[in-house]
């Protein structure tokens, strides 16, 4: 049995159910792809691995806590800067939940309590949230974002109260870079997603993993300069 120290990410469309029941079938998948196509480079980037996606949610873990912070904050900012040019039918809210700790991998897998943690908190953030554990904090460099405490919670499952923190977001006015100041998404260099681009993300299934890792490969230039990565 394998087990190693990471931070675990789940992410989730916000009101993916019932906004796909208004949906029709192509239209489901439109809405997958524009989430695929926005947030697997930039989880590919943080060198995040994602582990499996379940429907709308992805699994994802990184060998580093800053990075995984860092990612969360790119993938709101990617988002943000995509649903202010997209049309209304074409914006997605997502949610970001971390936690880190021991963790086992079997057959493909990962299993353990930074799993279970990281799903529950996902179950109370709100799209556009980074919400975490202490766990993530003290294992982080939390100097690259303001971060504030939202006490603890008991959460189902999880023996003991957990506490909680989420990276504090820019005030409106503010928001040139993204709600997380666009630092971390400026990092990666990646090009602007619009809606009209989708045609020609419709790839086979085979192929998008070898467009996100030219992505992240092209991107690799730029690491040195943040000591997130």
């Amino acid at each position: 049995m394998k087990t190693a120290t990471y931070t675990v990410m789940f992410t989730d469309i916000q009101d993916f159910t019932e906004r796909t029941s208004r949906q029709t079938r192509a239209q489901n998948s439109r809405l997958l792809r524009l989430h695929d196509a926005l947030l697997l480079p930039v989880i590919e980037g943080f060198r995040g691995r994602r582990v499996k996606s379940i429907g709308d949610a992805y699994l994802v873990i990184f060998d580093s806590a800053t990075r995984a912070l860092a990612c969360g904050a790119a993938i709101q900012d990617r988002l943000y800067e995509f649903n202010r040019r997209a049309p209304e039918e074409d914006r997605l809210q997502v949610k970001v939940a971390l936690s880190a700790g021991e963790v086992r991998l079997e057959r493909g897998d990962v299993f353990g309590a930074p799993v279970n943690t990281a799903s529950r908190v996902e179950a109370l953030a709100r799209g556009g949230e980074v919400i975490f554990s202490e766990s993530v904090l003290l294992l982080a460099e939390g100097q690259h974002f303001p971060v504030e405490a939202l006490g603890s919670r008991e959460l189902r499952g999880i023996p003991g109260p957990t506490l909680l923190y989420r990276l504090r977001p820019q005030e409106e006015g503010q928001r040139e870079g993204g709600p997380f100041g666009g630092a971390a998404l400026a990092a990666l260099e990646l090009p602007p997603l619009r809606s009209e681009d989708l045609g020609r993300l419709g790839r086979p299934a085979w192929a998008q993993p070898l467009v996100v890792a030219a992505v992240a490969i092209a991107a690799l230039g730029s690491y040195a300069v943040f000591s997130w990565f």
